[in-house]
């Protein structure tokens, strides 16, 4: 944080001091800078006095960051007796205007169904696009919740139509 206020305000790491209170884990949501290289540049403006920004609910939601929406296809290959063999995963995360750490949270996301089934082929396509929304940053599972959410929803999906149980069909046919 100390290097991309110092950046932003065009002054040395030296110069800038941060102070963080312990108030639990960031779980990936604080690595970048939202609101202190405004700070800094408001306690430069007011020869080193302390400053303070608030925020509404409305405007942590608009304005800060969010998670990554994701558009994820899966197709899966599966032998007659309904055991799974193959699967390619199609995924598009949206990282809103700017980069953050778009397309690392789409690659581990997408990393989790290989420990969760891994005795089958896999295969998968990802694209990280720009949007005119918010931008989506690190969060706490990196990925993974949309990611899995997509997955297990599909193995409901083909556990219906197979007119299996889905957790039996988890535990019979996934390995």
């Amino acid at each position: 944080m100390r290097r991309i206020v110092a950046e932003s305000l065009g002054i040395t790491w030296s110069r800038v001091r941060i102070v963080k209170p312990y108030v639990g884990g960031a779980f990936g949501n604080k690595q970048d800078a939202v609101l202190e290289p405004m700070v800094g540049f408001l306690t430069m403006k007011l020869n080193g006095r302390p400053v303070r920004i608030t925020m509404s609910r409305e405007e942590c939601m608009t304005c800060t960051q969010n998670r990554h929406p994701m558009q994820v296809k899966l197709k899966t290959g599966i032998k007659k007796d309904g055991t799974m063999v193959a699967r390619h995963t199609d995924a598009v995360s949206i990282t809103g205007a700017y980069a953050s750490y778009g397309h690392s949270v789409l690659e581990s996301g997408i990393s989790w169904i290989n420990y969760l089934y891994p005795r089958m082929t896999f295969g998968y396509s990802i694209k990280t696009v720009y949007a005119n929304i918010p931008t989506a940053g690190a969060m706490r599972g990196f990925g993974a919740p949309q990611i899995i959410f997509a997955l297990e929803s599909s193995l409901d999906d083909i556990a219906r139509k197979a007119g299996i149980d889905e957790v039996e069909f988890r535990l019979k046919k996934c390995g």
